[in-house]
């Protein structure tokens, strides 16, 4: 019986949610082709975490679309699939002037990580 190790071999992988790419057979692999034999052959596929694009969180200005502070949340590179979390600062100063929260506009401020660059904006106001 010949086997065909591209049918077994995926480029990718999901496991608890994280994302894995397909790097190489282990040195301790059977061969990826060949003939059954009468002893058991284990093939090892090697994958590595799939690293994402950076999560920032940014504050801007209602009605100005200005933005005053930006925060990285996660980094380039951490594994796709990973969770985090934002939470926007309830004041901020920014050129003596204070402002505060108002809202959550365009991304939820918890989510997992993707391989794509996300971006959360809160919406601040001018306070008192």
């Amino acid at each position: 019986m010949e086997l065909n190790i591209q049918q077994l071999q995926k480029p990718e992988i999901n496991q608890n949610g994280l994302k894995y790419v397909y790097n190489k057979i282990s040195a301790n692999s059977a061969p990826e082709n060949g003939r059954v034999k009468a002893d058991s052959q284990t093939i090892i596929f090697e994958y590595s975490p799939k690293a994402g694009k950076g999560v920032n969180a940014v504050s801007k200005i209602i009605g100005l679309n200005k933005i005053i502070k930006t925060e990285t949340v996660s980094p380039d590179g951490t594994q796709v699939g990973t969770p985090y979390s934002s939470t926007p600062q309830p004041e901020i100063t920014h050129e003596g002037i204070t402002y505060v929260f108002s809202s959550l506009i365009e991304k939820f401020s918890t989510s997992k990580w993707q391989s794509f660059r996300t971006r959360t904006n809160y919406n601040l106001r001018i306070c008192c």
